[in-house]
């Protein structure tokens, strides 16, 4: 490439996990799955956006989950701008020419994007469980959709934090094996 910086090393690793989290996010985001109520007769399934007409699907949407999908809507928003972000700083490390003035901000950007964005998630997660677990049936439960989407969001969370440690030059050095010498006094 341009400088020689493109090559795969510990920031690539986790952007692209990062990536992989993302689509598991928004792959639980809109699948309708989000909650079920299984008896001996029938499997009713419930998403964050709507449900099949059926007597459970009018107790889950008669509140309106509004806070999860607010939530869930602002931790999707996040995601993205984090993707956009990821996309900027391989252009800026593209065009950079060896000085990586912008290097540091752009990666520490993307990944505190994708800690709101995984905290977010989570909390929506949570605000979305604890409205399911309110109704009387005790059959409700939380569907593979929404497990999916609590799952990512922490994914996220925790690579946003990699992404994070990685912008600061001390850790960056260390994972290079690099170490800085500590004058004692």
């Amino acid at each position: 490439m341009a400088n020689g910086r493109l090559g795969w090393n510990a920031t690539n690793a986790f952007n692209v996990l990062f990536y992989v989290g993302m689509i598991l996010f928004i792959v639980g985001f809109s699948c309708p799955a989000w909650s079920y109520n299984e008896s001996a007769y029938y499997s009713q399934y419930a998403g964050l956006w709507s449900c099949k007409e059926s007597s459970y699907c009018s107790l889950i949407m008669y509140g309106k989950p509004t806070a999860a999908q607010a939530l869930e809507c602002v931790a999707l928003v996040a995601h993205i701008l984090s993707a956009v972000g990821v996309a900027f700083f391989y252009y800026v490390l593209y065009h950079s020419n060896g000085s990586n003035s912008y290097y540091d901000l752009v990666l520490k950007i993307d990944g505190m994007l994708a800690i709101l964005g995984g905290v977010f998630g989570i909390v929506g997660g949570i605000v979305y469980s604890s409205y399911i677990g309110g109704f009387t049936y005790t059959t409700d439960r939380l569907g593979w959709a929404s497990i999916l989407t609590i799952a990512a969001s922490v994914f996220t969370s925790l690579v946003g934090s990699g992404l994070v440690l990685l912008s600061i030059p001390r850790f960056k050095n260390r994972l290079n094996g690099k170490y800085e010498v500590i004058p004692s006094h």
